[in-house]
């Protein structure tokens, strides 16, 4: 790209990444399914946490895998998420244009797929405090040390993030 083209066109991604951050936050049901996700993750993770019974003696169930339970319902709203920030346009036609307006295709969907990350990563990481961060806030406390759950709940914020841009596949046809 030369100097002029690129004096021109300003920084295309960072353009980009202003759009779609303006589309994604105008539509409403973007901060409810962020929300979904953070309040269902807890709230199975808490339900499966109280439900689990230890006697005295010690608990033989997992208790990092308990208390990470409530991550599959929220993956499955991560989905929901990305696929209404990446397909959203294309209902209703105003793809064209997105793509007039910046004709790169692979720009305007690494744009996508960041904000995506981001506000899943935003999400995973409120649902995967600490409890020591979750009294301040309200939330429901997990019986589970910090040292046990923290090489988990990294993973699983991994996990989310994957899931947020990879199309989950689908058991293979027999």
């Amino acid at each position: 790209m030369s100097q002029s083209a690129v004096a021109a066109d300003g920084w295309p991604f960072a353009d980009a990444l202003h759009a779609e951050w303006t589309k994604l936050r105008t539509l409403a049901s973007t901060g409810w399914l962020l929300l979904g996700v953070v309040a269902f993750t807890i709230a199975v993770s808490a339900a499966a946490d109280a439900a689990a019974s230890c006697p005295a003696g010690g608990c033989q169930a997992d208790q990092a895998k308990l208390s990470l339970t409530g991550i599959q319902v929220g993956q499955a709203i991560v989905v929901v998420v990305a696929v209404l920030a990446i397909s959203n346009e294309y209902s209703t036609g105003m793809v064209r244009l997105t793509l007039a307006a910046m004709p790169r295709r692979l720009t305007v969907l690494a744009a996508k797929a960041a904000l995506v990350v981001g506000l899943v990563l935003a999400a995973a990481a409120v649902s995967l405090l600490p409890g020591w961060a979750r009294r301040p806030l309200y939330l429901p406390r997990l019986p589970v040390t910090e040292t046990v759950l923290v090489r988990p709940a990294g993973r699983t914020m991994v996990h989310a993030i994957h899931w947020a841009i990879t199309a989950p596949r689908s058991a293979p046809a027999t």
